[in-house]
């Protein structure tokens, strides 16, 4: 009974923070400290996923992707918002898809909207501090690359990608082969952008850019 009131607790919570989040007093410079809490104790939900209530889980997510994004921009230049929901996200996610933790598809299928969510909001510094995070692999990295070609990604967030893992410090960490792989893949995805016309040509060039990364 406890259990079930504590899960009931925390539903509401949840909801609540979803008007709470989404009204002006949250930007305010006395509550930014707060505001940027309750992000992260969301965010929290999602990285243990496997382990709680899918309710909760599922409250929690639709509460981050309706949050302002001036507040998530907030929450990231104080204390690293969107690079730990990346960080979390590609974390449980990975975890699912080479089958250590299952998930439920629904709820997978939103935390792979969340990360979409993030990735369309990061700028390459949150994709460095996420990827600076010890947990995330090259094997993580190259799922994230393999998502993201499947799901469309728009080029803007394979270059964030790119400049990141070009850092001294990513460089030092990932292969050389991932790195070249989102390179190649943001100015394919620039030239298919500023070609709208030849969209059945890079469909067919789609398999040539994968064949010429792979030889990297």
């Amino acid at each position: 009974k406890q259990r079930s009131s504590a899960k009931k607790h925390a539903w509401g919570a949840c909801h609540s923070l979803a008007l709470i989040l989404n009204s002006g007093e949250a930007q305010r410079d006395t509550n930014i400290e707060a505001s940027c809490a309750a992000l992260d104790e969301m965010i929290h939900c999602v990285k243990k996923a496997q382990h709680l209530n899918d309710k909760i889980t599922k409250t929690a997510i639709a509460t981050l992707t309706v949050i302002p994004r001036d507040l998530w921009h907030i929450g990231s230049a104080h204390g690293g918002s969107v690079a730990y929901g990346i960080t979390c996200c590609l974390q449980v996610l990975y975890k699912e898809k080479t089958n250590k933790d299952a998930l439920l598809a629904k709820l997978a299928h939103d935390i792979y909207a969340l990360l979409s969510f993030l990735l369309c909001l990061a700028s390459d510094v949150d994709m460095f501090q996420s990827f600076c995070d010890e947990t995330v692999t090259n094997t993580m990295i190259s799922f994230l690359y393999g998502w993201m070609i499947e799901h469309g990604c728009e080029a803007s967030i394979f270059e964030n990608v790119s400049l990141a893992l070009q850092t001294r410090i990513l460089r030092d960490k990932y292969e050389v082969s991932i790195i070249q792989k989102f390179s190649s893949r943001a100015l394919h995805e620039q030239r298919r952008e500023l070609s709208p016309n030849t969209h059945t040509q890079e469909h067919k060039t789609g398999l040539q850019i994968e064949n010429e990364e792979d030889e990297l």
